[in-house]
């Protein structure tokens, strides 16, 4: 839409645009004879300078403000209103530098030029601004006021730009008498504006210790400022750095500071390149949040730093910082059937989420250091552990971190696979146990898959007289199976752990030989061991079979040839 449409005359130049040509072209005392009829602009004109200041509690200034728009309005005589129409605006630190750069996404822009290149270092115009070209009217006062620069129509304005910051604190409007050719001294000082965080030094080579909770807050309180804080992280792990930049009132705000974080292993040297970034401020869809998800590649202690983008500082500039971190799991290894974990680390919040695997986690009990979880079932191997928060989108990431059942290095020994020759269609004499043991050969491996397999028909008791099927160890890592041969030679019958998962698979193996006639007869449960002294009863069961088949009708006779004992019904 065309400006006229708004704003009558536009071609007419306001005062602070007459003042602002001024500047580009002036006329002095030294060439006003080459400009006939033009008059000395700062002798015609007044002029108000001075600087915004922040207070402290006892309302004296302190600290520089910039970003401030301060406007001097004509006062009417005749109504005694603040004119609109007469005004002259600038914008506190106007001539200060306004992106320096920062140690995080690094001093110069995309072309390899210094941020720093515009502006002044000086700290006396950093929060200076100039009310210059005040014209002469008819009774000369104005009003002086601040407010905050609009974004909307104003983009680019001021040394915030294109971003600008919102002023902090208040400030009750004065009337300052001027006259031509006169120049004017008013220091703004901001009522109740934001007063400097009490909180310990920190720097490269002296970062604070990462809270054990994963929580604080702090704030850049001067220029340049970058806090620092160390932590100690594991290979294989990955955390979360999540920085709010909030207000005065602890509010989320767009319109203070604007954090950038930044991770280094310690050892790296002051001013190198940070290992991971966040290459831009609010990188995230959460009012107001910044947030590094890095990846642990070698464990050590790291440094975490946050920065204004603009590498500036002042006392409103304030965030609350959230490290999600989860270092280990005790234990780390369950069975395969599940069980409860406790991890170890950092950041946990009630109501975050944890995923072992594919599958979801039951949380517990959660504290800022520790986080109960139930994890169901599993097959053998190692699983991550990803522990999360919805409402920042921060994750944790344990990779491999939960051994179900078998590990890669574990192994399986034979305590029993032999036996006598047995009977087609009669349980051999000795079951055969195998135990699944760790690394070092000797600790057992409770909730470990073991696979039992036989050749040649062999019927497995722990498989339902099936030929193979997959069973857990107990608590002692041992499991076992009765054989009972369907055919006549060798069975042989493999246990293998953790069947599929690892390549190659370790196994285990033992032998059967049968035999079978027309007239056969065996004892199931040929052994029984009891304790000297007990006095027990147990069944004698025998099976008559011909060519393996099962004969019925068939009168069998026991006997007792040794020992003390008595048959029911009475043994012939």
């Amino acid at each position: 839409m065309p400006i006229a449409r708004c704003y009558p005359n536009t071609l007419q130049l306001s005062m602070d645009d007459m003042a602002a040509v001024s500047r580009l072209y002036p006329v002095t005392a030294q060439n006003q004879a080459n400009f006939p009829g033009k008059q000395i602009f700062s002798a015609t004109t007044s002029r108000i300078h001075g600087s915004v200041y922040f207070s402290d509690a006892h309302g004296n200034r302190t600290q520089p403000m910039r970003g401030v728009n301060v406007v001097a309005r004509w006062i009417d005589p005749n109504t005694h209103h603040a004119s609109r129409r007469y005004a002259v605006s600038s914008v506190s630190g106007f001539a200060f530098r306004g992106n320096g750069g920062n140690p995080i996404t690094g001093f110069d822009d995309s072309t390899g030029d210094p941020l720093a290149e515009w502006g002044s270092t000086n700290s006396s115009v950093e929060g200076f601004f100039d009310l210059a070209g005040l014209a002469p009217l008819t009774g000369a006062q104005y009003e002086l006021s601040v407010e905050a620069i609009d974004p909307k129509r104003s983009a680019g304005v001021g040394p915030y730009s294109p971003g600008p910051v919102s002023p902090s604190g208040s400030f009750q409007p004065v009337t300052v008498t001027v006259a031509p050719g006169g120049d004017v001294q008013q220091d703004i000082v901001m009522t109740g504006s934001a007063q400097p965080l009490s909180q310990a030094a920190s720097s490269w080579t002296s970062p604070l210790p990462l809270p054990s909770g994963g929580d604080w807050g702090g704030s850049f309180v001067s220029y340049a400022d970058v806090d620092y804080v160390q932590l100690h992280a594991q290979v294989n792990r990955t955390l979360s750095v999540a920085v709010t930049a909030v207000d005065e009132s602890g509010q989320a705000s767009l319109l203070k500071a604007q954090p950038v974080i930044g991770m280094w292993a310690a050892s790296d040297p002051e001013g190198s390149v940070p290992g991971a970034f966040t290459a831009s401020p609010f990188n995230q869809v959460q009012f107001g949040l910044t947030r590094l998800d890095a990846n642990i590649l070698t464990s050590g202690n790291f440094l975490i730093g946050i920065s204004d983008v603009r590498g500036d500082g002042r006392p409103d500039y304030l965030y609350r910082a959230h490290v999600l971190y989860a270092d280990s799991v005790v234990p780390p290894r369950v069975s395969v059937n599940g069980g409860v974990i406790t991890l170890q680390g950092t950041g946990f919040i009630p109501g975050m989420s944890a995923v072992v695997g594919p599958s979801s986690a039951t949380p517990l009990a959660v504290t800022s250091t520790l986080m109960t979880l139930a994890v169901p079932a599993h097959a053998d191997g190692p699983q991550n552990i990803i522990v999360s928060d919805a409402a920042s989108g921060a994750a944790t990431t344990m990779a491999g971190a939960l051994t179900f059942g078998t590990a890669a290095s574990d192994n399986i020994l034979l305590i029993n696979g032999a036996n006598p020759s047995s009977l087609v269609g009669v349980q051999a004499v000795n079951p055969m146990s195998v135990r699944v043991v760790a690394s070092d050969g000797i600790t057992p491996v409770g909730g470990a898959t073991v696979g039992w397999s036989g050749t040649n028909g062999v019927q497995l008791s722990a498989c339902g007289a099936a030929s193979s099927c997959s069973v857990i160890t107990d608590q002692t890592g041992n499991a076992a199976t009765w054989l009972t041969a369907s055919a006549p030679g060798a069975s042989y019958v493999t246990a293998t752990i953790a069947p599929g998962v690892y390549t190659p698979s370790k196994s285990v193996t033992g032998t059967l030989s049968a035999t079978q006639s027309s007239a056969d007869i065996g004892i199931t449960s040929s052994y029984v061991y009891v304790s000297q002294g007990a006095t027990v009863s147990f069944p004698v069961t025998a099976r008559v079979l011909s060519n393996g088949s099962p004969r019925s009708n068939v009168q069998v006779n026991f006997s007792i040839v040794g020992g003390r004992g008595t048959s029911v019904p009475p043994a012939l």
